[in-house]
């Protein structure tokens, strides 16, 4: 004879209850989730241009780029910033240099009349929330690495670019609309200073020099 086992039935409030506290976990869930594309509004620098021709290649790492995060506190987060990304720098680097291209391949540019090929790559994002930092701003830290290379794929030099961006709860309620305002004025921060600080970067300044020597020397009789 098979031993029979005890059944349980949870009924009236104790069954309230649990369904209750199942709904709240799920909710919670998916209040924590958060999936963002955030778009570049960067208005056109005020900078004079350099007079040199310069190509950007993105690497695919690079145009394709998503911030993800799954933790207890940031559960299923997707930033998508690849697209915003280019669209940023393509922005940019004309007001920079009086010429700009793309190529596809570092070393495919060899004999093409280029000065150099900049690649720019991502180093670090970080993101936070109100709740989280217990003030009313919603806060973007962007940071890049930019390497200069020869048009033979020769290393130039490399020199790190940095952005920052915040918003606030007074502007935004919700925290998809303040953090994609805080990344758009971290992209905003990075091409002012990428525009502004790259005739006297450290890294840059003794290239820039070199080519201005070399186009003195081109020019004279």
């Amino acid at each position: 004879m098979k031993a029979r086992h005890p059944v349980f039935r949870i009924t009236g409030p104790a069954l309230r209850l649990m369904v209750v506290s199942v709904v709240a976990v799920a909710v919670t869930a998916c209040s924590q989730s958060m999936v963002l594309k955030p778009e570049a509004e960067v208005p056109p620098p005020l900078a004079s241009q350099l007079p040199l021709h310069i190509a950007v290649h993105y690497p695919e790492e690079f145009r394709t780029y998503v911030y993800e995060e799954n933790s207890d506190d940031r559960q299923n987060w997707s930033i998508d910033c690849g697209p915003s990304q280019v669209v940023l720098f393509d922005q940019v680097l004309p007001a920079l240099f009086a010429e700009v291209s793309h190529v596809n391949e570092i070393h495919a540019a060899a004999g093409s009349g280029l000065d150099a090929i900049l690649v720019p790559r991502v180093e670090d994002m970080q993101f936070a929330l109100p709740h989280e930092t217990r003030t009313e701003l919603y806060e973007a830290w962007l940071r890049y690495s930019i390497t200069l290379y020869e048009p033979d794929g020769r290393k130039i030099t490399e020199f790190p670019l940095t952005g920052y961006g915040k918003s606030t709860t007074s502007l935004f309620s919700g925290r998809e609309d303040g953090l994609n305002s805080a990344i758009n004025e971290a992209f905003r921060d990075v091409g002012a200073r990428l525009t502004l600080g790259f005739r006297n970067n450290q890294a840059v300044r003794p290239w820039l020099l070199a080519k201005q020597a070399e186009a003195g020397a081109g020019a004279g009789p």
